[in-house]
């Protein structure tokens, strides 16, 4: 495996720990229904082998059943959120910057006088038993074994 593939592999396993990526809903607006990679790399066996945010999404949507497959992707109500959120994300530009030692990044942040690992956190979604059977305790077990906050709903 090329060092590149390999980083990729990398980077995508800390995003899937990441609070945001277990909020799936937010992010069933990016996953496209045809991935557009060659056949062999469209559905990876597995999300760990997935090389970007699209194919994570085509490896849930072959493992998924049809019903919990369109509860993530559908979004709530209107769908009028997960629309807004995908034209704010298209509006973003992400500039690759060459030669940058990236080896020690720091992600922390202070937010109301505490240091958190990251900017990352899980907002409330409901019904992850549907999805997983560990449902919102599972999610608040992974936010808290990467040291994410996760908010809990009132």
């Amino acid at each position: 495996m090329s060092g590149i593939a390999q980083s990729r592999r990398e980077l995508l396993r800390f995003m899937l720990g990441s609070p945001l990526v277990a909020s799936a809903a937010g992010l069933a607006a990016w996953w496209p229904d045809s991935v557009g990679a060659t056949p062999e790399l469209a559905v990876p066996e597995s999300a760990r082998q997935a090389l970007d945010v699209f194919q994570v999404g085509a490896a849930a949507k072959s493992r998924l059943g049809l019903a919990p497959w369109h509860f993530i992707a559908g979004g709530a109500d209107d769908g009028e959120t997960m629309s807004a959120n995908r034209r704010a994300f298209e509006a973003w530009q992400i500039r690759a910057r060459r030669l940058v030692d990236v080896s020690r990044i720091d992600m922390s942040v202070a937010l109301f006088g505490e240091k958190l690992a990251s900017p990352i956190m899980l907002a409330p979604v409901g019904d992850q038993q549907f999805i997983h059977q560990g449902g919102e305790l599972a999610s608040a077990g992974a936010a808290a074994k990467r040291g994410h906050v996760m908010i809990c709903s009132t």
